[in-house]
């Protein structure tokens, strides 16, 4: 009987190690995250991605409204440090990529005429 209980102890233990193991969290995978200005006077916040793991660095696309500019930023969600910014004239986008980078990162676009929207997306890729 006590061999029974031992081996069943045996099992229960190794099925928690290994569940306890598939808990832990692999490192951040590629993300992206987008917005667009609803109206105007308007700005938008995209949700929060990780820097790229390998290359420590965010990717950004920003583009302006049909015929207003938009000023956009990529902000460090832990410090709240504005890593990169900038104006894109209307009808025109501009895409470049941030290195240095070790957290987490959202990016927000500002202005937009009526009827406007200017957007931005960054990713981790």
């Amino acid at each position: 009987m006590k061999v029974r209980q031992r081996v069943a102890a045996s099992v229960l233990a190794t099925v928690a190690c290994l569940a306890a193991g598939a808990m832990v969290s692999a490192p951040a995978s590629a993300a992206t995250a987008s917005c667009t200005v609803p109206n105007y006077p308007g700005s938008c916040t995209t949700g929060w991605i990780y820097h790229n793991p390998y290359g420590h660095y965010v990717d950004y696309n920003a583009c302006g409204g049909q015929s207003y500019a938009g000023s956009w930023k990529v902000i460090d969600i832990d410090t709240g440090v504005t890593v990169g910014s900038g104006t894109i004239g209307s009808g025109l986008c501009h895409s470049g990529t941030i290195y240095g980078l070790y957290g987490r990162y959202r990016a927000k676009m500002s202005y937009g005429g009526v009827f406007d929207s200017p957007s931005i997306q960054i990713d981790n890729v």
